[in-house]
């Protein structure tokens, strides 16, 4: 199955509006494409596979950010693997200003990118901000399960 199709499947909606913002340099831009050489831990992708209510994730990033650099590809990986149509994902890009055509890093009170924020029935369940505690599945297998600290 191609990259388009699955994130479509998976509900990803993207709501970047980037065009007003300068073009990263060369080798600067946040990779769209998964980590091929990232390996998640089995276990938490295991819980995520057989999560069966919705579950939406909300995530702020930026081109310039190397902490974005880093997490969202592998972000992209562990959706990948995970493959359930029951997590929804929304991304919103911001300039190094911490500025988002939408007003949505205000809103969500954002201070750090990458911020993954996870939300069941309109509650925020839990945030992780910049850098994961253990790794970024197992954290978010954390805070869907209620065992998060």
């Amino acid at each position: 199955m191609g990259k388009q199709t699955h994130f479509i499947k998976l509900a990803v909606v993207f709501v970047g509006l980037c065009l007003a913002w300068p073009i990263p340099a060369a080798g600067e831009a946040v990779d769209t494409t998964s980590d091929p050489n990232y390996r998640p831990n089995r276990q938490a992708i295991e819980f995520l596979q057989q999560v069966t209510d919705s579950v939406q994730i909300v995530v702020f990033h930026g081109t310039w950010c190397k902490d974005c650099q880093r997490e969202i590809p592998r972000f992209k990986k562990i959706l990948e693997i995970a493959d359930n149509p029951n997590i929804i994902v929304t991304e919103y890009e911001v300039n190094p200003q911490k500025k988002d055509a939408l007003g949505k890093f205000q809103e969500y009170q954002i201070t750090l990118v990458p911020t993954f924020i996870v939300i069941r029935d309109n509650q925020e369940l839990g945030r992780i901000t910049e850098t994961p505690q253990k790794s970024l599945e197992e954290d978010l297998a954390a805070i869907l399960d209620g065992t998060d600290s």
